[in-house]
């Protein structure tokens, strides 16, 4: 993770002489930092990423996705040289599909990638809903790096999509308009899994919305509790149908922070 470490670009180089890899994927979550002030672009930072990989490396595939690429996945594509094949959405199983047969991507649904003459073709999107939620992979990481940053902590998806139409807003085209919601258990499992297992005290919850539905976000926060886990968290939180009860609640669980 290049947003972890000082000099990303000595550890990407690190990393891909370390081993021989046959795909290398990059998953490009933000365009820009979306500030309204001195807004900074990442966009330049992704293309020399590309091109880094590519001269160290020339005959792997190179695999992107992430949210900031999806909104502007045809432009990429055409615009990048050195992609091969571009993730669209939730990739999940179309990474694991691709994987399974990495030199036809025209045969996975939502993937962009290009043909022998250079154009970019699509093909074709898959429903929301298709994937499951899978646990990450942690012992890839060292969580304690996420820990350091102010309201640092390890994120925890508690569901996806989202019902509101704030205009501003990329999360329901990303996501869809109909929510998806994890079992409150699992969500605590992965918690409690993080405190137990790698000694992770700080989350944060990256749904759009946390309290959105509040039963939901009761419920986890019930759980959390219930299991006497001593962590410390926040949370994106909508003002509809924000109630003092709930914010009793979400501090004895845990919570520090509604930002």
């Amino acid at each position: 993770d290049m947003n972890a470490y000082r000099e990303p670009w000595g550890k990407l180089r690190e990393k891909l002489k370390s081993f021989d890899p046959d795909v290398v994927g990059i998953s490009f979550r933000n365009i820009d930092s979306t500030e309204y002030t001195g807004c900074e672009s990442y966009y330049e930072d992704f293309i020399k990423a590309v091109k880094l990989i590519r001269g160290m490396k020339p005959a792997i595939k190179c695999i992107v996705g992430g949210s900031g690429f999806s909104i502007y996945a045809q432009y990429i594509m055409e615009s990048v040289e050195g992609i091969d094949i571009g993730v669209y959405l939730e990739g999940e199983k179309i990474v694991q599909e691709l994987l399974a047969d990495i030199d036809n991507a025209e045969k996975v649904k939502g993937c962009f990638f290009k043909d022998k003459k250079g154009g970019v073709i699509f093909t074709g999107g898959r429903n929301f809903g298709e994937n499951e939620f899978l646990r990450p992979s942690y012992e890839f990481f060292d969580l304690q790096l996420y820990t350091s940053f102010r309201m640092g902590g390890i994120g925890i998806q508690t569901k996806r999509g989202c019902g509101f139409k704030c205009i501003y807003c990329p999360y329901p085209f990303l996501e869809g308009h109909k929510l998806r919601l994890r079992d409150p258990s699992h969500v605590v499992d992965e918690i409690e899994f993080l405190v137990k297992n790698h000694q992770i005290k700080k989350f944060t919850f990256v749904d759009s919305v946390f309290n959105a539905p509040l039963p939901l976000a009761v419920t986890i926060c019930k759980e959390i509790i219930s299991r006497k886990l001593d962590i410390s968290w926040a949370s994106y939180t909508s003002v509809k149908g924000f109630t003092e009860e709930y914010a009793r609640l979400a501090a004895e669980a845990g919570c520090v922070a509604f930002p």
